[in-house]
């Protein structure tokens, strides 16, 4: 019921950080570029007896589409393993690391396959439809859907690597995943090609966790007036203080 998710993202060159921040039923955003927090469960249409982790994705979508991997993983050509010597934050670690070879057409499938099951998870159509509102000219979800089905089909997705370390005690303790993404039809400015590298490593397994939650006060919190402008209004405010000093 603890998340404290730091996240960078790198648009062009142009770097983003911003840190997702989840205690129990409280759930809020330091914002990139103004340095701010947004609470997010003011977006949220729920009842507040509910742990904030199964808003978005409720448990029982989660389950479905998990089956929906390891019967694709039960295919005897899709994963291997062998021994390997991993470089962990706890030292070396004999693992075994597990390769898992999936086909374009399989990734699809996998992709398709949770769309169906996304559509119906009220949940997600209950957090949307509170995001939405705060959204000029937003799509219905299943809008989005449609078009992400459409998008799927028009993309080519190649070099597809995922690797997962699993030391002697049966844990997970580092997960790779590459691919690269194709598009066609794309128009001036659109992304034509793009790779994707995931990392995630796992350490003290088993030990208590230590979280450092920072405390909201109306200095440091976002207004809903401005955030209901979006990322735009993040980008005004930079552009318009970048005028500023350059004045």
């Amino acid at each position: 019921e603890k998340v404290i998710a730091r996240n960078y993202s790198n648009f062009g060159g142009m770097g983003f950080d911003s840190i997702m921040y989840i205690n129990g039923n409280d759930a809020f955003m330091k914002m990139p570029i103004v340095g701010k927090y947004y609470v997010m469960d003011k977006m949220i249409n729920s009842d507040k007896s509910e742990d904030i982790s199964f808003l978005i994705i409720s448990e029982k979508s989660i389950k479905a589409i998990s089956q929906k991997w390891v019967d694709l993983l039960n295919n005897e050509d899709v994963v291997s393993g062998e021994k390997s010597l991993l470089s962990t934050e706890d030292g070396e670690v004999k693992a075994t690391r597990f390769t898992i070879n999936l086909s374009e057409e399989q990734l699809k499938t996998l992709i398709n396959d949770a769309i169906i099951i996304l559509k119906t998870d009220d949940n997600l159509k209950n957090m949307y439809s509170a995001q939405a509102l705060n959204m000029k000219g937003a799509k219905s979800l299943d809008e989005v859907f449609e078009n992400l089905r459409l998008k799927l089909s028009d993309i080519e997705i190649s070099n597809i690597r995922y690797e997962s370390y699993i030391d002697i005690d049966g844990y997970i303790v580092q997960k790779n995943i590459e691919m690269e993404i194709k598009y066609s039809n794309v128009e001036s400015g659109e992304v034509e090609r793009q790779k994707i590298v995931l990392q995630s490593k796992t350490w003290d397994i088993g030990n208590e966790q230590m979280f450092d939650f920072p405390e909201l006060t109306d200095e440091n919190t976002l207004e809903q007036d401005n955030i209901n402008q979006g990322i735009p209004f993040l980008f005004e405010n930079l552009f318009d203080n970048a005028q500023k000093e350059g004045q």
